[in-house]
């Protein structure tokens, strides 16, 4: 739902740009798209950033199918493992992507579950983005969702973010959010069915 609102949102976008600009944003998508493309694709090897990343990437995930696809090799241990493969690098050891620094330390089970989470929070927090009658709610709601996209894609390229306090102060404001929405409902439902007063 995430993907088909945001591509809606972006081609309507679009039809009110001028020519050049909309040149620049087919010229800017071009270039996520082949950098993504060169990052995936683990045939060709560098020396360069990408390389180096996707050096680590296959070094980590080697060692999860070794070890075990389900349970991972441990928590913390995703650097570690790294020194038992060819020195990358200036001796690069973390594993420069959040999420498959996750999976190849807590497994599938654990990745999946986090994933179902993740996603969870932020369809709860798109809702009360759209449908909250408290503004306030309502805005903190849009940032948040905005920083949990850009949160999902930007820890493609980091590593160890789980010792970054933001994170969790991302995590609690959403978790705040949601509950003060359930809140906002339960005062809505008691004052509009209950005592029939209307809206609050």
């Amino acid at each position: 739902l995430q993907i088909i609102i945001s591509v809606i949102v972006f081609s309507m976008t679009i039809c009110f740009l001028n020519q050049e600009q909309k040149s620049l944003i087919v010229g800017f998508t071009e270039n996520i798209k082949s950098s993504l493309v060169r990052y995936v694709d683990f045939s060709e090897s560098s020396n360069e950033s990408i390389g180096h990343r996707k050096q680590l990437i296959k070094n980590g995930l080697d060692s999860l199918n070794k070890k075990s696809v389900l349970l991972g090799v441990g928590g913390g241990n995703s650097g570690f493992i790294q020194t038992k493969y060819e020195k990358i690098g200036n001796n690069l050891t973390s594993m420069h992507n959040f999420w498959v620094e996750v999976l190849v330390d807590s497994g599938l089970i654990y990745f999946t579950l986090l994933l179902f989470w993740y996603f969870f929070i932020c369809y709860k927090i798109l809702i009360i983005s759209f449908k909250c009658r408290n503004l306030t709610l309502k805005t903190h709601a849009q940032a948040l969702l905005i920083s949990l996209v850009i949160f999902f894609i930007g820890c493609i390229s980091a590593s160890s973010v789980i010792y970054h306090f933001p994170m969790w102060l991302m995590f609690a404001w959403a978790l705040i959010i949601i509950k003060l929405s359930q809140k906002q409902k339960g005062k809505e439902f008691y004052n509009n069915v209950l005592l029939g007063k209307g809206k609050i």
